[in-house]
């Protein structure tokens, strides 16, 4: 029995391709949604990060060692406390004692931190540390976690540059 303008033969075309189609569709859409997530991951989740500046790091990487180079030889050396407990502010204190090499405190310098949890480098602070006395200056940071952190210091007085990174185990904020 077929009809003039071909109606149950479409009808029997579209019974038949349905099932191959939807298969097709389903793995295109399981296919966009894998790949959409994997981006959102990637893109949105602080545990995962790359170092900011990375290449031009690395092309400069004569100048950071003649920069590590030079602080070693000025003979300054940074020890570097943080608090156990929240400040006034609800914010973690850090304590950077900064010394030469006869252990007189260095004064009257601008010290700058970079501080982030290893777990969350894409959370990098910037902190500039106020001095609180000789060689002592603090600053305050967002960072409550207990964990292993980094703190990058740059410390200058005059024509001087101190340079150095930490990595401490910090116990959390109660």
């Amino acid at each position: 029995m077929r009809s003039r303008d071909g109606e149950s033969e479409r009808k029997c075309l579209i019974r038949r391709v349905p099932g191959a189609l939807w298969l097709v569709f389903g793995l295109l859409a399981m296919n966009f949604t894998i790949v959409g997530t994997t981006v959102t991951l990637a893109t949105s989740d602080s545990h995962f990060a790359v170092e900011p500046d990375y290449y031009q790091r690395a092309v400069d990487w004569d100048l950071s060692q003649a920069e590590l180079g030079a602080s070693a030889a000025l003979g300054w050396r940074a020890t570097i406390d943080a608090a156990d407990a929240r400040s006034a502010t609800g914010m973690r204190t850090v304590t950077v004692r900064v010394v030469d090499r006869r252990g007189a405190p260095i004064a009257g310098a601008s010290v700058d931190a970079v501080v982030f949890h290893h777990g969350h480098a894409a959370n990098r602070l910037h902190a500039s540390l106020i001095e609180r006395g000789p060689g002592v200056y603090q600053g305050e940071v967002g960072l409550l976690d207990g964990g292993v952190h980094e703190v990058r210091l740059a410390v200058n007085r005059g024509a001087e540059r101190f340079v150095a990174s930490f990595r401490q185990d910090w116990a959390g904020v109660r």
